[in-house]
């Protein structure tokens, strides 16, 4: 039951919906992952949030600020 976290270095993408967002950027943070593994005997996991305000897809924040809030 070992894992390890690994961080994709893939361009996240908006979508047309939040739903379809959170499903393209989680393949293909998955993806890039599985890519740059050297081992392809392994199982890779991708996760993505998206944040929906009044039906508009928020960014990452650029501040830490704007982080915390």
């Amino acid at each position: 039951n070992n894992f390890e976290i690994i961080k994709s270095n893939a361009e996240e993408k908006n979508t047309v919906s939040a739903e379809e967002t959170a499903k393209a950027n989680a393949l293909l943070k998955a993806k890039d992952v599985f890519d740059n593994l050297a081992d392809k005997n392994t199982v890779v996991l991708g996760a993505d949030t998206v944040v929906v305000i009044n039906g508009k897809i928020l960014g990452k924040p650029k501040t830490l600020t704007a982080h915390a809030v």
